[in-house]
Formats: C-alpha cells, sequence, structure tokens
C-alpha cells in the first residue's frame, strides 16, 4: 500500500506555498517533479492541508458561477 503524501511531496508543497507560488504553479511544479500526470499532481495539492482555504474559496466562486449559469 502506497502512502498518499511522502514526506518528500508534503515538505515540496509547502515550500512552494512557502515562496508564494499560487496553487496552479504548485500543481505545474509537483507534476514536472514527480512525473505525475495532472488529475494526480492536482488531487494532490488540493487536498493539501495548506491549500484548503484556497480550495473552499474557489470551491465556492465554482458553485456561484454554476448557479448564475443555470438561471
Amino acid at each position: 500500500m502506497k502512502s498518499a503524501l511522502s514526506s518528500e511531496k508534503d515538505a515540496s508543497i509547502r515550500d512552494a506555498h512557502a515562496r508564494g507560488l499560487t496553487i496552479v504553479d504548485t500543481i505545474k511544479m509537483i507534476r514536472e517533479r514527480y512525473q505525475m500526470s495532472l488529475g494526480e499532481a492536482k488531487n494532490l495539492v488540493s487536498n493539501h492541508s495548506i491549500w484548503q482555504d484556497v480550495v473552499r474559496a474557489s470551491d465556492s466562486l465554482k458553485d456561484d458561477i454554476e448557479k448564475f449559469i443555470l438561471e
């Protein structure tokens, strides 16, 4: 059974956040550094605790856009 988040990947995500990278740039960096698919990198970064405020904010915006489109 493989770990969902190795300590090396965790440290990379935390470092990217500390350096001021955006969530998108962090996903790109993780994808490239660890040879992951875009989906894998997106899931790894967006599920990391350090990015939860950004993810929640974007979910709210996404919900508002969907409501507007469906009206």
